[in-house]
């Protein structure tokens, strides 16, 4: 899929760790099929997190980020981004 904000923020509605009333990609990298993105979870007072999003079918799909980054599925290019910040 493509690496772009557009492509990441369609990804937020699909897969098994949609974060609730989240918007906004900010931050983002793409590598080997993973990405992540910076996101604000819970509207204008809401808090920052980190999106995970793996390809599946040519779409990004949000992924819970704990079992890829603690199995070092992430690549290495984008592990620090996706995987060390909260």
């Amino acid at each position: 899929p493509p690496c772009t904000k557009k492509a990441l923020s369609a990804g937020l509605k699909r897969g098994s760790a949609q974060p609730k009333n989240a918007c906004c990609p900010g931050t983002y990298g793409c590598a080997g099929g993973w990405a992540y993105s910076g996101i604000v979870v819970g509207g204008k007072n809401g808090f920052d997190a980190i999106a995970v999003y793996r390809a599946e079918h040519g779409v990004w799909v949000a992924v819970d980020r704990a079992t890829p980054c603690r199995t070092h599925q992430i690549p290495k290019k984008i592990y620090r981004g996706a995987c060390t910040t909260s």
